[in-house]
């Protein structure tokens, strides 16, 4: 049931999908398990000090995000993107125009040396335009690259895929059994994969792009499946 859940962990490779989880092992427990949903929340509060030190001293940092760098560099690059979809919102910006654009926000706003510290330095990784164009939110950066229209194309493909995942309720039936943990496994991974797109490119990543469309494959399939079972019951 967990194994979808666990891929996106795998190629996320990010410290968000840890906060991923969580709602989706609740939704899990919510549509299985009610009863152990006390269980999961003392599990929660008890093994926080065992999640990795790179987790827990991030924590603080939720409210203090001035302190991390990787926190407060979020902040700057979502904001340097908010003023440049006010620029140009209807069809989006090209690639090296919005490098221009995001250098000399930097440079507005003083951040940028900052920036070129911990996040656009050749010490950490060789530099290409994707880096300083960067906005770590998925919906952000298909905002910033295709505009309003492409992202409403996009937002109508994953809300169609969504509603006919959510319409799937074997799990509601024992006997639908052999499709229980596929639907609700399908839908804690969709959950999951919206949540770790709000702090990371999911959609320039090649592994979350391919992880989506299985999903949507799933989604899919799984509507098959239930609109079958109810022409059978007619």
């Amino acid at each position: 049931m967990i194994f979808l859940v666990l891929f996106i962990v795998l190629v996320g490779r990010s410290k968000m999908v840890y906060v991923s989880l969580l709602p989706t092992i609740f939704y899990i427990l919510l549509k299985k398990r009610k009863k152990y949903l006390l269980v999961f929340l003392v599990l929660c509060a008890v093994g926080y000090p065992l999640l990795p030190t790179s987790v827990t001293k991030r924590v603080p940092y939720i409210i203090k995000y001035n302190e991390d760098p990787s926190s407060k560099l979020r902040v700057i690059f979502w904001g340097a993107g908010i003023e440049e979809l006010k620029e140009k919102p209807i069809y989006g910006w090209k690639a090296l125009d919005r490098k221009e654009a995001t250098l000399k926000y930097y440079k507005k706003h003083g951040t940028l040396e900052y920036v070129k510290t911990w996040f656009l330095n050749e010490k950490f990784y060789k530099l290409t335009t994707q880096h300083y164009i960067a906005t770590h939110n998925s919906y952000l950066q298909y905002l910033l690259d295709y505009g309003i229209l492409g992202f409403a194309f996009f937002i109508l493909v994953l809300v169609q895929n969504m509603v006919m995942l959510f319409k799937v309720k074997f799990y509601k039936n024992k006997k639908d059994s052999k499709y229980i943990a596929f639907e609700i496994a399908t839908k804690a991974s969709l959950i999951a994969w919206l949540i770790q797109g709000m702090t990371d490119d999911n959609l320039n990543n090649k592994h979350m792009i391919i992880t989506l469309t299985i999903l949507f494959v799933f989604s899919c399939y799984l509507y098959k499946c239930c609109e079958k079972k109810e022409k059978i019951i007619k």
